[in-house]
């Protein structure tokens, strides 16, 4: 099958611009993990250099995962009320300008600061790509969802991986976080350049008075067999039209009627509240998310503490990562193809009981294979990022869908690397904080498979809206 669809020039030349927008949201995603996996390969360098206090550092560690719900709480708001392109513009930005700034100074305070500035950049990416790529990729969302989640999961892997080697090669660890400000800011030109959508559309959900078109309207840029949305009208001075890259940062202009998707998006946050698969989709983000954190956070030192030194015991965690790069590029696929994704839930939860069996009997003798069994677990993340995007039927509901069960989710997950060492510290063992994270595969187990199940949340929201509607109607 060709890679294109064949037709006369403007469709090959649509179908270029729709590999051009992929490509920009796989390098917006490679860095939505940067500033969060890198601090931690060189804790003790920055620790010492800038006289951080064992609870700094304990801040510190726990700060990627706060900042992820507190500003995923408030990104999908800001998609509505600016647009989609505009907000992950600036995402970007804070993300360039947080891992900057945080190498510049000395002071405790301003590295944290800066470092929460560039985790709230990465929460709002976080919460609002799924949705963009729900309405930019309509009739592919199992092949754009797999190229971000693979770019995410190779962000994470690269950024963990290749910090310290940075650091002792170019003379510090600053140096060892700034090179990544730099990979933010290619993404941040290759956004400009090729994701701008120059008719000033915004996603179906953005504020009423926006003058955008709504989703998936008109002819389409193609992707092989699939499609995404294309402008009213494109200029003939490139894919930015004649304003430029400028118009990125502008905020939309007013326009004299709303947008019913918009007022749907509004009125959907609350009744999302109220749906079982919106709070199963979040319990399940925030379990994985959970095993997650508690696993990179801890897993080196319960390798240690059964006897392999701290080099071997760094490898096998990068494992972790590594097997996240394939899943996120297969999962989704195989998940959007399926109607039911409960088999795939069953799958992840299997690959984490073994994984923690094998490291409370035989935590050394097994190692490498407990560490790939856990990564194997692992594919839990990019299967709920898909499920978000397979639950939901609007971009505008995806939106509200994608901030609630991350904001939500990653709440659940602070517990994880926090609750862990305090088991540990009571215990003096690892024994019993490896049956507690084996026990929580148990709920997440049971989130998955509600959430997987052929449903969609805007049915569940659309009953609450009548229902309110002739309440209205009545009081009138």
């Amino acid at each position: 099958m060709p890679l294109f669809r064949p037709g006369p020039r403007p469709r090959v030349w649509r179908a270029r611009r729709g590999w051009l927008l992929l490509t920009a949201v796989v390098l917006l995603a490679f860095n939505l993990r940067s500033a969060a996996v890198s601090v931690g390969a060189v804790l003790e360098d920055v620790s010492t250099d800038l006289g951080l206090s064992p609870t700094a550092a304990g801040v510190l560690t726990t700060l990627p995962v706060v900042c992820f719900s507190v500003f995923g709480a408030v990104a999908a708001r800001c998609a509505r009320r600016y647009g989609a392109w505009q907000v992950l513009a600036w995402a970007l930005v804070a993300v360039v300008v947080g891992q900057v700034v945080r190498v510049l100074g000395s002071s405790p305070t301003l590295f944290l600061l800066a470092s929460g500035v560039a985790l709230a950049g990465m929460a709002i990416g976080n919460v609002v790509v799924p949705a963009f790529v729900k309405q930019r990729f309509p009739r592919r969302i199992g092949l754009a969802s797999a190229a971000y989640t693979t770019s995410l999961s190779a962000g994470t892997a690269v950024a963990s991986g290749l910090t310290v080697p940075i650091s002792d090669s170019l003379g510090g660890w600053r140096y060892g976080l700034v090179v990544w400000a730099g990979t933010a800011a290619v993404a941040l030109a290759a956004w400009v350049a090729f994701a701008r959508d120059p008719a000033g559309r915004r996603p179906a959900g953005a504020r009423p008075g926006c003058r955008e078109q709504p989703a998936f309207t008109g002819r389409s840029w193609s992707i092989g067999r699939g499609s995404i949305g294309r402008p009213a009208s494109i200029g003939r001075r490139g894919p930015l039209g004649s304003r430029g890259w400028r118009t990125v940062f502008r905020r939309p202009l007013p326009s004299p009627s709303p947008s019913r998707s918009a007022s749907a998006s509004r009125d959907s946050v609350p009744r999302l509240r109220r749906s079982t698969l919106a709070w199963s989709l979040a319990f399940y983000f925030g379990l994985q998310s959970l095993q997650a954190y508690a696993a990179f956070g801890w897993l080196p030192q319960i390798y240690r503490d059964a006897g392999l030194d701290p080099t071997s015991a760094g490898l096998l965690v990068a494992v972790l990562p590594l097997m996240g790069i394939p899943l996120s590029l297969v999962l989704p696929i195989v998940a959007a193809r399926r109607s039911d994704q409960r088999l795939l839930v069953w799958l992840c939860g299997l690959a984490y009981v073994v994984g923690y069996v094998g490291l409370i009997v035989a935590p050394r003798g097994g190692a490498l294979t407990w560490a790939v069994l856990l990564g194997l677990g692992g594919g839990a993340f990019p299967l709920a990022l898909t499920l978000i995007g397979l639950r939901s039927r609007e971009a505008a509901v995806t939106t509200e869908l994608s901030g609630f069960s991350q904001s939500v989710g990653y709440l659940v997950a602070i517990v994880g690397p926090l609750g862990l060492g305090a088991l540990f510290d009571l215990t003096g063992g690892w024994t019993i904080p490896l049956w507690s994270l084996l026990l929580l595969v148990i709920p997440q187990v049971v989130a998955g498979l509600v959430a997987a199940r052929p449903a969609y949340v805007d049915d569940e929201i659309a009953p609450l809206a009548r229902s309110e509607a002739a309440r209205s109607s009545t009081t009138v």
